[in-house]
């Protein structure tokens, strides 16, 4: 009678699927860790620093977020005017800088999670391009 052997690869790989099955949260984390690591000295989009100044407002008066000017197309504007997204994602920037400090690098990591598929953090500039 012959023992039939188990090929070290196909032991490998049962041995990993059986670690993300009893580890999916895990799992889930290091996928989105390898997916944005090479992306950490991403610099900020042109319509990021309209994030950062809202996110920077929300810090000194948390009830205003949109209550100062900007020089965005050439002139003196209100924010309101600017921006057409409700402050959700500033709100969470501005909580993300307060804990982890105003570092390009750091926010440029919160600039990845902006991409998710719901659409939540659409572009702040209401399609416009500044000329």
């Amino acid at each position: 009678m012959v023992a039939s052997k188990s090929r070290p690869g196909k032991e490998s790989l049962n041995r990993i699927y059986g670690w993300v099955a009893l580890h999916p949260n895990w799992t889930l984390t290091l996928v989105v860790l390898a997916a944005l690591v090479p992306f950490l000295s991403k610099p900020f989009n042109f319509d990021d620093p309209l994030f950062v100044w809202t996110a920077r407002q929300i810090q000194a008066h948390p009830g205003n977020p949109y209550g100062f000017q900007v020089n965005w197309y050439g002139s003196s504007e209100a924010m309101w005017g600017i921006t057409k997204n409700p402050p959700l994602a500033c709100y969470y920037l501005a909580l993300a800088a307060g804990i982890l400090g105003w570092s390009e690098r750091i926010l440029g990591q919160r600039d990845k999670e902006k991409n998710d598929p719901g659409g939540c953090w659409s572009s702040c500039d209401g399609g416009r391009v500044p000329s």
